[in-house]
Order: C-alpha cells, then sequence, then structure tokens
C-alpha cells in the first residue's frame, strides 16, 4: 500500500512539470511583433534582435520582415548588434551616424553612402558582416577547384547562414537580416 501513496505525488510532478515546459516553448515562440508570425522562419532572429535592443521595428508595433532591408537600417542594426561607439554631429538624421562610420571602418562601401535607402544584396549584407566581425574571407583564386559563386555567400552557405540555393545578388530582407546577426552571433563558424 506504500508505494500507491507516492503516486498521486508523482503525478502531480509530472503534470507541473509538463505544464511548466508548455508555457515555456509558449513563450519562446510568442512574436515580439504582431506582423511577424510564431511560425515565421526569422522568429528567433527577430526576438533577438527585439531583446537586445538591435531593432524596435519599423513602427506600430510592426517589424515588416519582408520588406527589403536598407543600407541605411542594416548599418544602424550592425552598430547596435556589435556595440559600436557612434560619433554624433548636429543635425544627423537615422542612420547618417552608423553610415558615416562603417563606411570609415570600411564594412560599408561608397554605394552605402550614395544611395543609403536602396535595398542591400545577400552578397553585400555577409561581406559587411564578416568584415564588423573581422573574418577574413579569402579570393577564390588562392584555391583550386574553388566554386564559381561569391566567396563571401559561399562561406555563409557552409556556415548555414542561408539556405544553399541563397542567390548571392537576392536583395535582404529585414527579417533575414535579424535573422543573419542572430545566427552570427550565437553559433560557431568553422
Amino acid at each position: 500500500m506504500k508505494k500507491y501513496k507516492k503516486i498521486p505525488g508523482l503525478i502531480l510532478a509530472l503534470m507541473l512539470l509538463c505544464m511548466s515546459l508548455t508555457v515555456s516553448a509558449f513563450a519562446a515562440e510568442t512574436p515580439a511583433f504582431q506582423d511577424v508570425a510564431a511560425d515565421s522562419p526569422w522568429i528567433e532572429g527577430i526576438n533577438y534582435a527585439a531583446e537586445q535592443g538591435i531593432t524596435s521595428g519599423t513602427g506600430n508595433g510592426c517589424f515588416s520582415p519582408n520588406q527589403n532591408i536598407t543600407a541605411r537600417q542594416w548599418a544602424v542594426m550592425l552598430c547596435r548588434a556589435y556595440d559600436k561607439d557612434i560619433p554624433q554631429k548636429e543635425g544627423d538624421g537615422f542612420g547618417a551616424a552608423e553610415l558615416r562610420l562603417g563606411f570609415q571602418e570600411r564594412w560599408l562601401d561608397v554605394g552605402a553612402m550614395i544611395s543609403p535607402d536602396s535595398g542591400i544584396c545577400r552578397k553585400y549584407a555577409y561581406e559587411s558582416i564578416f568584415r564588423v566581425e573581422q573574418i577574413p574571407v579569402f579570393s577564390s583564386v588562392l584555391y583550386r577547384n574553388a566554386p564559381a559563386e561569391n566567396n563571401f555567400v559561399h562561406v555563409a552557405k557552409e556556415n548555414g547562414l542561408c539556405d544553399a540555393d541563397a542567390d548571392a545578388l537576392d536583395l535582404l530582407t529585414r527579417g533575414e537580416a535579424v535573422q543573419l546577426i542572430y545566427l552570427m552571433q550565437t553559433q560557431e563558424l568553422h
């Protein structure tokens, strides 16, 4: 009879454990923004970026994950993600100081300065974040049987930063951009 007295306590403990796992799993998938679905492929990156102060979205509780990211937005996110000390000038608009810093530190090119509100392609995003992280990517001419694709995209594919069929010239979305930052800051590259 004694062994049956422990069963209700064991059942209660198992129920509490299941409830706590369900609650924490639900909380982990709750989007930080109203326009981000819980099953979005970018949910981890978006929530990470919001929690880390990398982005506060596009306004009105939205993130706009499918909108192309601009060079200006990318510069701001990289500066926030990597705690860059940004010297402000009087009259600077949103992202002006971040663009200048990125250009001065050579992780943004002149195109970002000329057209800061244009979209950026996947190759450019990988190149700039690898430069911020100081990850060397060497020319494919140095390697025998090197892939014909862009070196930055090749390194990104090898490290699971993008799909194997990702095109170097596709414009990057805001969702993919924060996912890239999330992956770069939370996983080891090889």
